[in-house]
């Protein structure tokens, strides 16, 4: 299967998100679109993104993150990353309950090794990311300052394409960075901070 992190023009648009290790719902969520035939196999004409969370990584689950992983790298073109994976793939954040070791830690460590995840991506002039962008954040990110100076912050493909740039730096210099790091007030009581982050922003936030 030859992957891609943009669809074709005539390729139907299959995405996906939070299976959390739940690999027998995942495939038959994509068998009823018809993205895989009966026998577990990709169609052709359509593209697949899972955005996050392929893996649940916490309270104990184990087997079913491997074989779920397994087939999501199989079966997925375009791999975000979500919450639940970037301690795990990248290092970055945790929670409460989460598991100390994995056992898809070597697939895990592998499929980051070949590119095979990216923390957001632009499809038919959306942005797609794991929780969503704040507007806060777009708006006062330094990850966005060359968008603003362009005055590109309503172009999808610049804006995805500025927070991998970001995130790329956030994992080589170690400096928190809001756009990343931020839990937000309602995933945590604890937290000062505006909203979460495209990992951890909380649909309540963005819907108010």
């Amino acid at each position: 299967m030859e992957l891609r992190d943009v669809p074709a023009a005539t390729d139907i648009r299959v995405i996906v998100g939070d299976t959390h290790g739940d690999h027998a719902n995942m495939l038959r969520a994509l068998r009823r679109v018809g993205a895989i035939d009966q026998h577990g196999a990709r169609a052709p004409g359509y593209w697949t993104c899972h955005v996050g969370d392929v893996i649940h990584a916490g309270h104990g689950v184990q087997q079913d993150d491997v074989v779920c992983l397994e087939q999501a790298l199989a079966l997925f073109d375009c791999m975000l990353l979500g919450n639940h994976e970037t301690p795990f793939a990248v290092g970055l954040g945790s929670f409460m309950g989460q598991n100390e070791t994995l056992e898809c830690q070597a697939l895990l460590d592998t499929s980051v090794h070949d590119g095979r995840w990216l923390a957001a991506t632009a499809v038919d002039n959306y942005l797609v990311c794991h929780a969503g962008l704040h507007p806060y954040l777009l708006s006062e990110s330094r990850a966005f300052d060359s968008l603003r100076l362009q005055g590109n912050l309503d172009d999808p493909a610049a804006t995805a394409a500025a927070i991998n740039s970001a995130f790329e730096r956030r994992l080589a210099s170690g400096d928190p960075e809001p756009l990343f790091d931020w839990v937000g007030p309602i995933r945590s009581s604890h937290a000062t901070e505006t909203c979460g982050g495209i990992f951890w922003c909380d649909w309540q936030e963005l819907m108010a």
